[in-house]
């Protein structure tokens, strides 16, 4: 419970320190600065500081007795509050941020294209996961099943395959001619959005690519266990024309 509470502080903008004169005070009741300075090891600015923020958020209470200052915890159910807030605030910019993103997006495109090596499983799932960007888009793939089981493993490609189907991403497919013949392969009935041919029989492949927006990405086999993607609107658009010679090729 103390971790969920420190996270939930974290995520209203409270600093570890802030977190902590809070959680003294909701311990404690009403208190001095003196004793918060000392109890927690801060310096008496640094804790005035803290008071501040936590009074700007609604979250702390200064009460006057005599000559002397105290500092008392709000309604708990402020936080609450300010979480809501925050909620509302970052819903708003997500909004904006949508509106934004195409102009972004072409202000930050670059003639020269970019290309990132990724090493490991880990980072060959960051490769798979990267064609999630294009939301309810058709991308292209040439994709050696078996191979492709080994090297990413049964759980990453169904939670793909799930992300996808979210998304609404089709995918074309081209299969190495040896593969399989099954319907539904390790998805258990959400082969969906998927149409899938089998290359050519002189075709051999163990490393699968993924031609999606101005990208592609490469995923190799287990024995090397490494991928990288390029960003490039030329290599896309040659990749995808070779793609389509050989899918009118394929059955």
């Amino acid at each position: 419970m103390k971790q969920d509470l420190d996270a939930i502080l974290s995520s209203i903008g409270l600093p570890p320190t802030s977190s902590k004169i809070y959680k003294e005070l909701l311990s404690f009741g009403e208190t001095t600065a003196r004793h918060l300075s000392e109890k927690l090891s801060i310096t008496r600015p640094s804790t005035y500081d803290h008071l501040a923020l936590l009074e700007k958020k609604g979250l702390v209470v200064e009460l006057k007795k005599g000559s002397v200052t105290y500092f008392a915890p709000d309604d708990v159910r402020h936080v609450g509050k300010v979480l809501e807030e925050n909620i509302e605030t970052l819903s708003l910019h997500q909004k904006l941020f949508t509106t934004m993103l195409p102009s972004l997006l072409k202000d930050s495109e670059s003639i020269a294209p970019r290309i990132k090596f990724f090493e490991g499983k880990e980072g060959l799932t960051h490769v798979l996961y990267d064609v999630l960007s294009c939301h309810k888009e058709t991308v292209y793939t040439v994709w050696p099943y078996e191979e492709m089981l080994k090297v990413l493993g049964k759980e990453v490609l169904i939670r793909f395959n799930d992300r996808r189907l979210t998304e609404k991403i089709t995918i074309r497919a081209l299969w190495p001619y040896e593969s399989v013949q099954k319907n539904d392969y390790i998805w258990g009935g959400k082969d969906l959005l998927t149409e899938r041919k089998h290359a050519p029989k002189d075709m051999k492949f163990n490393m699968g690519y993924t031609i999606y927006g101005d990208k592609v990405s490469f995923i190799s086999s287990q024995r090397e266990v490494f991928g990288f993607i390029v960003q490039s609107k030329d290599f896309a658009e040659l990749m995808r024309s070779q793609f389509a010679v050989i899918w009118k090729q394929s059955k």
